[in-house]
């Protein structure tokens, strides 16, 4: 049983973890259940190592740490000790057992008490054993896997760093604007920096009014004013009125306010979003993260709930940038920039992973035969 039910519409809900704010668990069968972050008298708070189960959407998941609940969510706690492992097992056996319930059926707890969920059995004993080795070799297997991916990612940055002048992530590169002759040595600490007002720098239009109500679903983002997902609440096939961008930046005005981020790919905006672009020149992912980074830091903290952005206060923004000695704003430097800093965060990753699958190695065995 959870120990008290909270109503979400009595509540302060984050979307991202703060310090003293704990998962609000809800029915969703999405993000582990997790609506966001609540902060509540603790003594309410259910234990950690245990299965939140939606009494009306059949959702299992397995909680690590700590959580608050939402209304028709129970607390599975194990009558045995139970491991992250063991958990993830059982979840996915609670989950395949409860496929036949839809939405609505409401089981009561007398229904959950009587439900079989099939498990693995030695001699009639429930294996606890097997469960974890499973699951151990299914993450060792998506480790590999993932390596792979991040293998094939740094060698192919080690590729373009190469030719971008930039060595061994050193964060000195070469200043290659005319102005300067090109090869001038610039490194991270040297780099000149010039305040700009914002109109100096991009170009921006306000998202369009486009009620949830009235969505058909599609295949364009819809970028709202969330600070999760990148920003994207769904896919939709817009009304004509919305006009379809790609390859530009959103900037939240309301909801998570100051929110930013780069989309490669076709969105519309809603209204609680500005859309922004370079006045210079086309955006790419490099050069678009770093101005996203800019924005973000320029108005979250100047802006809230109660303290909205609006275009007289976007237009009063301004920021310091990278310039060359001649005062133009150092686009080249800021790609590279941004592409040694995660040629760093990459080989960071790796060695992360390569720790796992040493670990996963030493545990992960074959049960002999």
């Amino acid at each position: 049983m959870s120990k008290k039910i909270f109503h979400a519409n009595t509540l302060n809900i984050e979307e991202l973890p703060k310090e003293g704010f704990y998962p609000y668990v809800v029915r969703s069968a999405r993000n582990n259940g997790i609506r966001g972050f609540i902060k509540q008298d603790e003594v309410f708070l259910n234990p950690g190592n245990t299965l939140s189960f939606a009494m009306d959407t059949f959702s299992v998941f397995y909680q690590e740490t700590p959580y608050f609940t939402g209304n028709k969510i129970k607390v599975l706690i194990p009558k045995f000790g139970m491991t992250r492992w063991s958990a993830l097992f059982i979840a996915v056996c609670c989950q395949k057992a409860f496929k036949t319930f839809t939405w609505g059926m409401n089981a009561t707890h007398q229904d959950v008490e009587n439900f079989k969920i099939p498990l693995p059995v030695i001699q009639d004993q429930i294996t606890y054993e097997y469960m974890e080795h499973f699951i151990k070799t299914l993450e060792k297997q998506h480790i590999e896997r993932v390596k792979a991916l991040w293998d094939q990612k740094l060698k192919a940055y080690e590729d373009t760093i190469r030719v971008q002048n930039l060595k061994d992530s050193s964060m000195k590169f070469k200043d290659n604007s005319p102005a300067t002759g090109g090869g001038g040595g610039v490194s991270l600490e040297s780099l000149q920096w010039q305040e700009f007002s914002f109109s100096e720098v991009f170009i921006y239009e306000r998202g369009r009014r486009y009620k949830r109500g009235d969505h058909t679903s599609g295949e364009i983002a819809y970028i709202s004013s969330s600070a999760l997902n990148n920003g994207v609440d769904g896919f939709v096939s817009p009304p004509s009125y919305m006009k379809i961008h790609q390859n530009k930046i959103t900037l939240a005005n309301s909801g998570s306010v100051g929110s930013c981020f780069y989309h490669p790919y076709p969105f519309v905006a809603s209204d609680h979003c500005m859309v922004v672009w370079l006045k210079e020149r086309e955006l790419n992912r490099h050069l678009a993260l770093f101005c996203t980074t800019i924005l973000r830091h320029s108005v979250q903290h100047k802006y809230g709930f109660n303290r909205e952005i609006n275009k007289e206060r976007l237009l009063e923004e301004s920021f310091k940038l990278p310039v060359h000695k001649d005062g133009t704003i150092a686009y080249d430097l800021m790609e590279s920039l941004i592409r040694a800093l995660e040629k760093q965060q990459i080989e960071r990753v790796m060695a992360l992973w390569d720790r796992k699958l040493g670990a996963y190695e030493g545990v992960v065995r074959q049960p002999e035969r």
